[in-house]
C-alpha cells in the first residue's frame, strides 16, 4: 500500500471514528444523571455520578502508563479502552430492562466507562502525531472537531426527544435502555475505526516524549496548568446540577 493510499485510509477512519464517538457521547454519556433520577436515586446521586466516577476513573488511568509500555504499539491500547468503554454501558441497560438496580450498578459501570476513557486519550494523542503530517493536523483536525459537534448535537438532540416522548409513561427506563444501546453500538463502531488506522511502535513514543520534570516547567506553564485546574474543579463540581 502507497503512502498515499495509507494516509487517505487512516484520515477517513480517522473522522469515522470521532464521529461515532461524538454520537456516543451525546446520546448515552449526557444521559446519565437523568437515567439516574428515572430510577428515584434522588438529585444528590444524579449529582455524584458525573463526578465521582470522573474522579476514580482519573485515578485508575495513572495504571495506564506501565500498561501501554509492555505493548507493541499503543493502537492496541487506544483499541481496547474504546472496546471496554462501550461495553459498559451494557450494565445499564441490564439496569434499565430490569426497571431498578442499586446504586453501586450505576457508579461501577460508569467509573470503567470514565476510567477507560481517560486512559485511552493522552495514548491516543501520542499515536495520531505520528500517524498524520504536521503540515495536515491543524485543518484536519480543525474540519473534524465541527463534524464531531455536530454529531454529539444530533446524539444530544435524538436522545432528548426520545426521552421526551416516553417521559411520564412506563417505558421512560426502556427508552433509557435505547439510548445507552445505541451508544454501545456507536463505541464499538469506533472502536472499528480506530483498529483500521495503522499502528506506530510504543517504543518509537517514548524515545520522543521524554519527561522533563514539574521542576523545569516555566512560571507561564505552571500558571496556565494550575488555571486549567481551577476551571477543571468548578466545571465538575456545578456542571452535573445542571442536569
Amino acid at each position: 500500500m502507497s503512502r498515499e493510499v495509507e494516509l487517505r485510509r487512516n484520515l477517513t477512519a480517522c473522522v469515522a471514528d470521532g464521529g461515532a464517538f461524538s454520537v456516543m457521547v451525546g446520546i448515552g454519556e449526557t444521559y446519565v444523571p437523568a437515567f439516574v433520577l428515572a430510577l428515584g436515586m434522588g438529585h444528590v446521586a444524579a449529582g455524584l455520578v458525573a463526578t465521582l466516577p470522573v474522579l476514580a476513573g482519573g485515578l485508575l488511568q495513572l495504571l495506564a502508563p506501565r500498561i501501554l509500555a509492555r505493548l507493541s504499539s499503543p493502537r492496541t491500547w487506544v483499541v481496547g479502552a474504546a472496546v471496554v468503554q462501550g461495553l459498559s454501558f451494557v450494565p445499564l441497560v441490564v439496569v434499565a430492562l430490569r426497571g431498578h438496580g442499586a446504586a453501586w450498578e450505576v457508579f461501577l459501570p460508569v467509573t470503567i466507562y470514565w476510567a477507560f476513557g481517560l486512559a485511552g486519550g493522552p495514548a491516543w494523542n501520542q499515536w495520531v502525531e505520528k500517524l498524520f503530517p504536521r503540515s495536515i493536523r491543524p485543518n484536519f483536525f480543525a474540519r473534524r472537531s465541527r463534524l464531531n459537534q455536530f454529531t454529539l448535537l444530533a446524539g444530544l438532540v435524538a436522545g432528548g426527544l426520545t426521552l421526551r416522548q416516553y417521559q411520564g409513561t412506563d417505558s421512560i427506563l426502556a427508552a433509557f435502555a435505547a439510548l445507552f444501546a445505541v451508544a454501545v453500538v456507536c463505541r464499538l463502531v469506533s472502536a472499528g475505526f480506530l483498529a483500521m488506522q495503522s499502528a506506530t511502535p510504543t517504543a518509537e513514543l517514548r524515545m520522543e516524549t521524554e519527561p522533563t520534570g514539574v521542576g523545569r516547567w516555566s512560571p507561564e506553564v505552571k500558571r496556565l496548568v494550575g488555571y486549567l485546574l481551577a476551571v477543571q474543579v468548578g466545571v465538575y463540581i456545578a456542571g452535573p446540577y445542571f442536569t
